[in-house]
């Protein structure tokens, strides 16, 4: 906040909580224009297997998904993301790829999901992806199992790098992760 002169106001009741107010100063400069150059995007192909327990998540990635050209399955927790990977490598029409967001409240998220799946395929391909980039399963995410890391939010270029890389093990250049 200091570093965008901007002042914090903090009201606090006894018992009744705290309220944080954040202030930020409003630029005075034009709006920055942001461009996709979709011709640019590697396509992709196969079907990604999004968890992650917020719905707009879940619909924002999935478009994002179908944008690159994959075709997507969602889960809301780590448990459902297990049956459906497990029932589409019964089915012989297994995940290319499989995100997941490393906290959900109340239910198994990503880190628990990882170490289960790979007892069912140690050769998964993973994403994790989170907003708490300080966490240290973003930051060793390789230690963990994951192929890959996504940091929220994500933008289309982000998410067509990351998935080259994972998908086939190189890195790309010329996208930065913000």
């Amino acid at each position: 906040m200091k570093r965008h002169d901007g002042p914090i106001s903090i009201q606090s009741k006894l018992n009744r909580g705290t309220t944080f107010t954040l202030y930020l100063r409003a630029s005075s400069g034009p709006l920055e224009e942001v461009s996709v150059d979709q011709d640019h995007l590697n396509s992709g192909s196969g079907r990604i297997l999004v968890m992650d327990d917020e719905e707009m998540i879940r619909e924002g990635a999935g478009e994002l998904l179908e944008d690159l050209g994959y075709q997507v399955d969602f889960a809301e927790d780590g448990k459902q993301a297990l049956i459906l990977y497990q029932k589409a490598r019964q089915a012989d029409a297994p995940y290319a790829a499989v995100m997941m967001d490393l906290t959900i409240p109340d239910a198994m998220g990503g880190r628990e999901a990882m170490a289960k799946l790979l007892e069912i395929d140690p050769e998964a391909t993973t994403i994790v992806s989170s907003a708490y980039s300080e966490d240290p399963v973003m930051a060793s995410f390789r230690d963990y199992g994951f192929s890959g890391v996504l940091v929220k939010p994500f933008r289309l270029e982000q998410m067509a790098q990351i998935l080259e890389e994972v998908m086939t093990g190189t890195p790309t250049e010329g996208v930065s992760p913000r």
